[in-house]
């Protein structure tokens, strides 16, 4: 169960497991070495709440053990601001800037490119659009654009990489987007990387607020925990 004195910093109570883990991330494990350097390799179970988390090891004969913790994940609270372009044609790409957060880390958004009118898009109460320039979505009275916003996510600092960050549209949460922001996700070599935004948003919208919330970082700092195991 880790904790902190800062109350803007959330380590994780799921030690060392990254937030795309479901989507098929591999963390390293958490490991007990004895003093003949043989390995027992933890397995994960995820606590009752989020606060904590279980290592199950097995059957583990008594002794000393060094405890091994390869890093863990923080989440930083706070609110970052940006205004985002919003093409108004097929084909068209415009580019954005970069949004520099905490300990040196960037949101790199490349390029965003129009893809033309949302094909299929169903206008009802169930989906919804950007519809004003506070980031502000509602349902659209015709069929919006479909917009494609590329990004990654960078570290400066060698000891922190950012792995995830929330979104939010003005007052809106993730989980009540109803398509009017919905994550891309690369599945490359190297592991799930956030990717990108496809965005619906109604013509005539050139900009739009986004709020970027709570990024999510892995910090690369490893502990070792004398561990007694008694008879």
């Amino acid at each position: 169960r880790p904790a902190s004195e800062k109350d803007h910093l959330l380590p994780s109570g799921s030690i060392v497991r990254s937030p795309l883990t479901a989507m098929g991330e591999a963390d390293e494990p958490i490991t007990l070495t004895d003093t003949c350097g043989r390995v027992y390799m933890g397995n994960f179970r995820p606590g009752r709440t989020d606060a904590y988390s279980d290592w199950d090891f097995g059957d583990v004969p008594a002794g000393q053990y060094t405890l091994h913790v390869p890093y863990l994940y923080t989440t930083v609270r706070g609110e970052h601001h940006m205004d985002i372009p919003l093409p108004q044609e097929e084909g068209q790409e415009l580019s954005v800037e970069s949004l520099p957060l905490d300990y040196e880390t960037t949101l790199v958004l490349d390029t965003i490119t129009g893809m033309g009118p949302a094909e299929n898009f169903e206008l009802s109460a169930g989906a919804a659009a950007i519809t004003h320039s506070n980031g502000a979505i509602s349902t659209p009275e015709n069929a919006p654009l479909t917009s494609i916003l590329d990004l990654s996510l960078e570290s400066g600092k060698e000891e922190y990489i950012l792995v995830d960050v929330g979104i939010r549209l003005w007052m809106t949460e993730e989980a009540s987007f109803l398509g009017a922001c919905e994550r891309q996700y690369s599945f490359e070599e190297t592991g799930v990387r956030f990717s990108g935004l496809l965005l619906h948003h109604v013509p005539g919208l050139y900009t739009a607020d986004f709020t970027f919330v709570n990024p999510t970082y892995r910090w690369n700092h490893t502990f070792d925990i004398p561990v007694t195991i008694p008879e």
